[in-house]
């Protein structure tokens, strides 16, 4: 089955669902085609995905009290057999983060590191990331998306 073709415009106006990766796989192919032949459009979209990554770990939605415990609670009763390897090292993990961010002085939350993220920003990210997993484990930290006022899209039906 061949994706449909979309046209340079019709490319111009997906940039922003393309950056937020929220394309059909139909239209995820149809748009790089277009991509693979303008540079500049290209270029444009790349920026977007840098845009829409920094906001995405800058302006992350706070974590609930105890949704560490959730998850880990969540995650060991799924786990099936015997000790899971990949548990233990999220557990050792979480840890030692959790001691790096209480023995972090205020004065470095300003600090870059090596991936380009503050500090702050970096513990921002990783409760994102703690959100993710609770989210496929099954206990979503949030309201579904769609629930949110202001963030309306034409995508939540589609």
């Amino acid at each position: 089955m061949n994706p449909r073709e979309l046209s340079d415009a019709e490319v111009e106006e997906l940039l922003g669902a393309y950056a937020l990766d929220a394309l059909d796989p139909d239209e995820l192919v149809a748009v790089e085609a277009v991509l693979a032949r303008r540079p500049d459009l290209a270029s444009e979209a790349a920026r977007l995905s840098s845009v829409a990554a920094w906001l995405g770990a800058t302006e992350a939605a706070e974590p609930p009290g105890g949704m560490r415990d959730t998850v880990l609670t969540t995650a060991l009763a799924r786990r099936r057999g015997p000790a899971d390897p990949v548990v233990d090292v999220y557990l050792s993990l979480s840890d030692r983060l959790e001691q790096a961010i209480v023995d972090l002085p205020d004065d470095a939350l300003d600090v870059v590191t090596p991936n380009g993220l503050t500090a702050s920003e970096l513990v921002v990210h990783m409760a994102a990331q703690e959100s993710l997993l609770a989210q496929n484990l099954g206990t979503p930290t949030i309201d579904d998306l769609d629930d949110v006022p202001g963030c309306e899209s034409d995508f939540a039906d589609g």
